[in-house]
């Protein structure tokens, strides 16, 4: 059995932060059941939630 891998040290880039995606999608997902314009609408959402998550970083 491996040692487990240890974190990042204090200062070092832990890279990027999860995007929430609560309450996005019904639990659970069927995508072929899904109308498009529901795809779209959850593109739309993560993509704006992504650009606030970058200009917090920024």
């Amino acid at each position: 059995m491996s040692a487990p891998r240890p974190g990042p040290t204090p200062g070092q880039h832990e890279g990027p932060r999860p995007l929430d995606v609560d309450g996005l999608l019904p639990d659970p997902v069927d995508l072929e059941e899904m109308p498009v314009r529901q795809h779209v609408a959850v593109f739309e959402t993560l993509h704006a939630r992504l650009a606030e998550q970058l200009d917090d970083q920024a």
